[in-house]
């Protein structure tokens, strides 16, 4: 189904990251030494390899069908966006295989309060601990990665001129953790917005590709940022981290994987749907008004 909308969205938490160490040690009132040269030719080496070995526009592909990549993906990610006041972590059990499901448990820095979001690819349970509320959703539509691959573009503009983004369905429907996991919100910004490889780096044992772009427009301002810098896993489009810039060099928003496992198997036992005892079911309206918060394109995410 098409999605269209000004600027690119998502259809989970546009999420944003934990505490970042910046700078280095040492006197860099020095002279460099053999050594440190040497690793800074081997630094451009790898930036000049990276860039001739994929593409940016290979990268975007990656992220727009990361679930292509692997079978099952588990971790932990934090989420901080200034401008709405969200501190997060998300941690994530997930399987694309033949017997889909997920696990995602979201916990607020700020507020304390945790939800799980549990699928067996045929049924979802939302639980909500403080409130001990549950919402069940029976029959969810069965996907298969094959039945839902998108034919033809993926981002075009209508005659009227206005976007158009068709995004694939998740046979685990892990939504919550979307942004990590199948980050094709963040693919669209490489069509959208000007960027460039800058190079790979070494993140949690994974080889990522580093882009760096601009934003503008609409996304610019609901995200009070106009730059960002993507570190995208090479081999599966996975996000690993983003970090989104003011004018001033401040940050904004920000996204960071704290650990990841990829096709090391996942927990099913967590996939199963109990109805905890004693607590109050709540209709999917009012959880859709529950969930409503702020995505990547500015617009509310369903």
């Amino acid at each position: 189904m098409s999605k269209k909308m000004m600027i690119a969205g998502c259809t989970g938490i546009c999420l944003l990251l934990t505490s970042v160490a910046y700078g280095s040690s040492g006197d860099t009132g020095n002279a460099p030494s053999p050594a440190s040269n040497e690793t800074t030719v081997q630094q451009k080496s790898e930036i000049h390899s990276a860039r001739q070995d994929i593409t940016a526009a290979e990268i975007r592909d990656k992220m727009l069908n990361a679930i292509d990549y692997y079978t099952t993906i588990q971790g932990a990610y934090r989420i901080i966006q200034k401008p709405i006041g969200v501190d997060e972590v998300v941690e994530f059990d997930v399987s694309i295989g033949d017997t889909p499901g997920s696990y995602v448990k979201v916990k607020s820095n700020v507020t304390g309060k945790q939800s799980e979001h549990i699928s067996n690819g045929e049924t979802m349970i939302h639980l909500y601990e403080q409130e001990k509320a549950f919402v069940k959703q029976q029959k969810i539509k069965k996907v298969t990665k094959e039945s839902k691959i998108q034919k033809g573009p993926r981002y075009y503009k209508d005659e009227e001129g206005i976007p158009v983004y068709k995004y694939r369905k998740d046979p685990s429907y892990a939504e919550r953790a979307h942004d990590v996991i199948f980050p094709q919100a963040y693919g669209f910004w490489l069509y959208r917005y000007p960027h460039e490889i800058v190079g790979t780096e070494q993140y949690l044992d994974r080889t990522a590709v580093v882009l760096e772009g601009t934003l503008s427009g609409t996304l610019a301002e609901k995200h009070r940022a106009n730059t960002f810098k993507l570190w995208v896993d090479q081999e599966t489009g996975v996000l690993l981290k983003l970090v989104e810039t003011d004018d001033e060099g401040t940050v904004m928003n920000q996204m960071e994987v704290l650990r990841l496992s990829i096709d090391k198997g996942a927990d099913t036992s967590k996939f199963q749907i109990i109805e905890p005892k004693g607590w109050k079911e709540i209709s999917p309206v009012l959880n859709k008004e529950r969930e409503v918060r702020v995505g990547p394109s500015g617009k509310e995410a369903e």
